[in-house]
């Protein structure tokens, strides 16, 4: 729980992987095994998308949203972990609907009245060539930022679309 940087609540509800037995360490292997590459060079990370994230298909507005943080930069390190977590979901996802109470931290759609009222806003060019609309999120704390991102339940992987700022709502259009 903390307070976000308009002065809001924001509260979230996180899984954390323990060892306390050997056999714990094997069920979190391939979860150490992805950290261990993420860690080896920071700043080198972003140039292994493909190889680092194989479950999300990046827009390219969002992997050049990506390339602009500078090296070092608090944000950076959120984005990695969040993207790291969007991966493991994803590539662990076989079978049903995409189900966001299964990812181990707070996303949400945008509400009906923010997409009608701002769906432009929302709206990327994908890897397909089509424009489509981009509602689920997720946050990076502190601050405003937000990776907004599509299930694709065809394929059973992740689009990401935007990686950055929040974007306009009903609530807060600027």
């Amino acid at each position: 729980m903390e307070l976000d940087s308009s002065g809001e609540l924001y509260e979230e509800l996180l899984q954390i992987r323990h060892v306390s037995l050997s056999n714990h360490l094997e069920s979190h292997k391939p979860y150490f095994e992805l950290r261990k590459k993420l860690l080896i060079d920071d700043g080198d990370w972003r140039n292994r998308i493909e190889e680092l994230f194989p479950a999300l298909i990046f827009c390219e507005r969002a992997l050049a949203q990506l390339l602009e943080f500078r090296k070092g930069e608090l944000i950076l390190k959120q984005i990695k972990n969040r993207l790291f977590d969007l991966n493991e979901y994803f590539i662990n996802w076989t079978r049903g609907a995409f189900n966001a109470s299964e990812i181990p931290f707070k996303i949400t759609p945008e509400s009906q009245k923010t997409l009608d009222q701002y769906e432009n806003d929302h709206k990327f060019l994908c890897p397909d060539g089509e424009y489509k609309i981009f509602t689920w999120h997720l946050r990076m704390t502190p601050g405003a930022g937000r990776i907004f991102f599509r299930p694709d339940e065809t394929n059973r992987n992740c689009i990401i679309g935007h990686i950055g700022n929040k974007l306009k709502t009903v609530s807060d259009p600027t």
